[in-house]
């Protein structure tokens, strides 16, 4: 199901129309996690396989090693302001079943910002869209394997603390799907996750967001869950061309996800969205958008009049 701009009222969010640039150079470095260093601290060089904190022009990486084996104990720790250019989230076992050490779960301390921006697009131009031969798009974040898997394969990220992740990189993009290819489909339950649930703040200004958007081989049967923080602040500006819009929840070129499970989108506390157009439940997948709110007391719902020329305005807050 797509939606246009009109459509969009009925979603509790803020709709507003925003275009920012902030450029950066190409990541020339990929810092891998692993948890050598007897801390949990990211600006611990030991715990790199560069011997270095990470920088500006670097792609951060975790992968298995340095992980846990749970959803709740806390490995790695931003303890002071950090940017890099890319992230990537993509650990090859999860926590389905007797598999185990294969989670990761991000602490960024209260008043500290972790920002991930560029100028570079994902390697396939605006849209963004991948090409069978190409499955490794350059995101600005990325949860998920990249790479063909066996089924039932789990990715799981958690962000918390009280702190900020930014996203900042309109040419490119958030991307949370794990995929399996037509070889490895036997039904099992694959996904990628990404739980920012526990996080203070999460402003992005991207091209787009992808969740569970799946392409052709092998990039299919692509299956996301995301989780925003306490209090969001989307801005997408990328273009909009047929079903690659800026925020795709749910959608596989070629074959479901081999399970019927949705993709899901779950809203914070507060969320400021500016969106131009949507693309929920699309092809061979169905979809799930929530109100996510673990707090009490329970979120009320403020609607604004919208003035002429500008959109209608709706805000879900807890007070």
């Amino acid at each position: 199901m797509k939606l246009n701009f009109p459509q969009l009222r009925t979603l509790a969010v803020l709709w507003t129309v925003a275009v920012m640039n902030h450029p950066a150079g190409a990541a020339t470095n990929t810092n891998t996690w692993t948890g050598a260093g007897g801390d949990l601290l990211w600006s611990n060089p030991a715990n790199w396989s560069l011997g270095r904190a990470p920088g500006s022009n670097d792609e951060v990486r975790f992968f298995d090693d340095g992980a846990t084996n749970d959803v709740v104990s806390i490995n790695n720790i931003i303890s002071a302001n950090v940017t890099i250019e890319r992230l990537w989230v993509g650990p090859t076992n999860g926590v389905s079943g007797t598999v185990t050490n294969a989670v990761h779960n991000m602490l960024i301390n209260q008043g500290v910002t972790l920002t991930v921006r560029g100028a570079n697009d994902n390697g396939s131009g605006p849209i963004g869209s991948q090409t069978p031969t190409d499955p490794h798009p350059l995101s600005t974040f990325y949860v998920g394997t990249k790479d063909d898997i066996t089924a039932a394969t789990v990715v799981s990220n958690t962000i918390s603390g009280g702190g900020t992740l930014v996203l900042n990189n309109t040419n490119n993009e958030l991307n949370v799907r794990q995929i399996i290819s037509n070889a490895h489909n036997t039904g099992g339950g694959h996904w990628a996750s990404l739980d920012m649930s526990g996080l203070g703040a999460f402003i992005a200004h991207l091209g787009r967001i992808r969740i569970g958007d799946g392409e052709a081989e092998p990039v299919r049967r692509a299956q996301g869950f995301v989780r925003l923080a306490r209090t969001n602040n989307v801005t997408l500006s990328g273009p909009n061309q047929n079903d690659n819009v800026q925020l795709v929840i749910g959608n596989n070129d070629v074959n479901n996800s081999g399970n019927s499970a949705a993709s899901s989108l779950y809203l914070g506390q507060q969320n400021t969205l500016s969106i131009d157009e949507i693309l929920v439940g699309a092809r061979k997948t169905p979809f799930q958008q929530h109100l996510y709110y673990p707090f009490r007391p329970a979120p009320r719902e403020r609607r604004h009049e919208s003035r002429a020329g500008t959109p209608h305005r709706r805000r879900v807050e807890s007070k």
